[in-house]
């Protein structure tokens, strides 16, 4: 997890605590949201869910999963970011055999 880090813990200090807008993109599309710093991962999946109406389970930024308590600006996301938002996928089991004869 990418959020998994020491800057992760509660008593870090992000270095700006301005707004910046960020690109949340989910399955209904692109979704602009305007946060702080210090704004935590979990927060801001959940203001996505209110601006597009569709729950997430993870977002990811960099290729990595973000954990839900990091801050933003611990994280070291900047203005103009785009993150990426995915649900959990039903299923996984076993495929069939086709039975030949």
């Amino acid at each position: 997890h990418f959020g998994s880090s020491p800057c992760a813990a509660p008593d870090c200090t992000p270095a700006w605590e301005s707004a910046m807008q960020l690109f949340v993109r989910g399955p209904g599309g692109s979704v602009p949201l305007t946060v702080d710093a210090g704004t935590t991962v979990g927060a801001l999946k959940s203001q996505f869910a209110l601006a597009s109406g569709v729950e997430v389970d993870t977002l990811t930024y960099a290729g990595a999963v973000l954990a839900d308590e990091a801050s933003l600006g611990c994280l070291a996301i900047g203005d103009e970011a785009t993150l990426w938002a995915s649900q959990s996928l039903l299923g996984g089991g076993k495929k069939r055999k086709k039975k030949t004869y």
